[in-house]
């Protein structure tokens, strides 16, 4: 995108690359700062659909500047993310079985990571870097959806069988 869309060379890459990186390193010190005092559950959620925003904000930004903003917006709710479910996981998972939830964790993240490089070089490549971002911002609201109707679901069914 800074290449091509914003013509602003390999600086203007690095710089975009380096400040979505700042950012998750800004989110990561937002909840050391904030701490136990936010339901982490909604600051998880939230940081989802904020950064979901700000991706499509970046396919939306008629400048190098705000692009470069809204991804570094964006990855200060990458940082909050990370560390809410991290800090999700430690306190609701049994120590026993800490290790082999972390695992699957990692190893999900890690395998859509793969699928979405793989995907959006394919994306870039059929409707070019804004559209990416567009649609990069939506399917992560659709995903934070879903994942938010089965926490309120997959309770709910639990109950009705009695548990």
């Amino acid at each position: 995108m800074a290449k091509e869309t914003f013509d602003a060379g390999n600086v203007g890459y690095g710089l975009l690359v380096s400040l979505w990186g700042g950012g998750t390193v800004l989110g990561s010190v937002l909840m050391v700062v904030l701490g136990d005092r936010v339901n982490l559950i909604f600051l998880y959620f939230l940081s989802i659909f904020c950064g979901a925003l700000a991706l499509v904000g970046t396919g939306l930004s008629p400048d190098f500047a705000l692009a470069v903003g809204a991804l570094m917006v964006e990855g200060t709710f990458t940082g909050i993310d990370n560390v809410a479910t991290d800090t999700i996981l430690q306190k609701r998972v049994p120590d026993a079985f800490l290790g082999r939830v972390f695992a699957i964790r990692f190893l999900s993240y890690s395998g859509g990571e793969v699928i979405a490089y793989l995907a959006g070089g394919f994306i870039v490549d059929a409707v070019g870097p804004r559209s990416t971002y567009l649609l990069a911002g939506i399917a992560t609201a659709v995903v934070g959806v879903v994942v938010l109707l089965l926490m309120i679901l997959v309770p709910a069914i639990g109950a009705e069988d009695g548990d």
